[in-house]
């Protein structure tokens, strides 16, 4: 990923450009860049970057096999 994507409306931007064929309605891109302002608690990608760390490591100990 070459392109400098600082704020979670770029990021919804780049992504929709990158894989998806058919446009976005503009009220679908503000829903999604919405939704991620507020599970990042931030619009800036940076600082959201430790919380997809977390995340990422609440994943990995997830136990699968729990009923």
């Amino acid at each position: 990923m070459n392109e400098k994507i600082e704020t979670t409306d770029q990021a919804v931007r780049y992504f929709h450009n990158l894989l998806l064929r058919v446009p976005l309605s503009l009220e679908h891109q503000t829903w999604l860049t919405a939704f991620l302002n507020r599970e990042f608690g931030t619009k800036d990608i940076r600082t959201s970057i430790t919380y997809l760390e977390g995340a990422s490591s609440d994943a990995r100990s997830f136990n699968y096999e729990h009923p």
